[in-house]
């Protein structure tokens, strides 16, 4: 019996040094960095829709997010993470009326953004998590169908 807790402690204790640092130093070295490449194309190609008219809508973006999240101090740690998404090989270039707009910004541009940053606290089981951030729960969520999903300013506590 003694063996199996002893072990249980050395266990629990190699896990929780290996989550939690104590200097701001440490909980960036330790931090960890994830991220996504994406591409879509999109080609719309529609008859008769206004009047007698033509209307055709192409587009081709690649982008994606790169993410970082600081480890814990004290139970504290900090999330940030850049969204981009980019028009891409002359596809993009043909008039602006052609252009399909629902992959990128204002003015049917390229953009990047700042889509993430957040405060999070963990103590025991309940964690705190407060700023802009991805949500997904029964009544929002992130609708990631396209390049960029939804994000949302939010405090949340599990």
């Amino acid at each position: 019996m003694k063996n199996i807790s002893l072990s249980l402690m050395t266990i629990a204790v190699l896990s929780s040094s290996a989550v939690a640092v104590d200097s701001l130093e440490d909980a960036f070295k330790e931090g960890k960095t994830s991220g996504q490449l994406r591409s879509f194309y999109i080609d719309r190609d529609r008859s008769g829709v206004i009047g007698d008219t033509h209307t055709d809508r192409n587009a081709l973006a690649i982008g994606g997010h790169l993410k970082f999240e600081t480890a814990d101090i004290n139970g504290f740690s900090v999330g940030t993470a850049l969204y981009t998404t980019n028009g891409l090989f002359g596809i993009n270039s043909a008039s602006e009326d052609k252009r399909n707009s629902t992959l990128f910004g204002e003015g049917k541009e390229s953009y990047s953004i700042l889509g993430e940053a957040y405060l999070q606290y963990k103590n025991g089981k309940t964690a705190t998590k407060i700023g802009r951030q991805k949500l997904n729960t029964p009544f929002l969520g992130t609708d990631d169908a396209r390049m960029l999903p939804n994000l949302s300013e939010a405090g949340i506590v599990t």
